[in-house]
């Protein structure tokens, strides 16, 4: 996430568009959609598909 802020930082904002897209994904498949972080999203994903 931090290499992904300092990218926009040195220009544009594609990083900011990225994470917003991803959040706005996870709501498709969560049927809160209310996770916090990709952290979260990606333990849940474990647990949903049994992967790690």
């Amino acid at each position: 996430m931090n290499a992904i802020w300092e990218e926009d930082a040195a220009s544009g904002n594609g990083g900011r568009e990225m994470i917003e897209a991803l959040r706005d994904a996870f709501r498709c498949v969560h049927h809160d959609g209310d996770f916090g972080s990709v952290e979260e999203y990606l333990q849940f994903r474990r647990l949903n598909v049994g992967a790690r």
